[in-house]
């Protein structure tokens, strides 16, 4: 029975909603992915910070100044 192409449309709305539905994986994934990275970025910060501290205590108690 011909319905006015209403199962043509419907599959195609399907499609399209399937092909969204990865276009939404896709950017979901990449946006966990540069959260990772700019974690991993501030971590990296974070140590080079507490390294720089450390030097610095090091530093401050050789200096007979500071004694």
């Amino acid at each position: 029975m011909f319905d006015g192409f209403n199962q043509t449309r419907k599959e195609r709305n399907a499609k399209i909603q399937i092909d969204n539905a990865i276009v939404d994986v896709k950017q979901a994934r990449l946006n966990v992915e540069a959260q990772i990275s700019s974690l991993y970025v501030s971590y990296l910060s974070g140590l080079d910070l507490v390294k720089l501290g450390q030097s610095n205590v090091a530093i401050a108690k050789r200096n007979p100044r500071y004694h």
